[in-house]
């Protein structure tokens, strides 16, 4: 039963940082009109847990298509 519900954990993962991120998205919908709702610390906390997750869900992507053999090397346009 559970090899049929679980995916790719890359996939799974980039999943959950996608819902995370909508999640996110409403929370600074709701607390940009009532500035209550939106303290500081907890927007940036938010902003850099969020943060901090697309980038291991790009690593964790990178690794999952063939491992980091695709990055040694090249840095954006730069040949190392």
């Amino acid at each position: 039963m559970a090899d049929v519900v679980s995916g790719r954990p890359a996939a799974d993962f980039t999943l959950f940082v996608t819902v995370w991120t909508l999640l996110v998205l409403i929370y600074y919908l709701l607390a940009w009109p009532f500035q209550v709702l939106a303290h500081p610390v907890a927007v940036l906390v938010v902003e850099l847990m969020t943060m901090v997750w697309w980038l291991v869900a790009f690593l964790v992507g990178v690794i999952d298509m063939g491992g980091l053999l695709l990055v040694v090397g090249s840095l954006g346009s730069f040949q190392w």
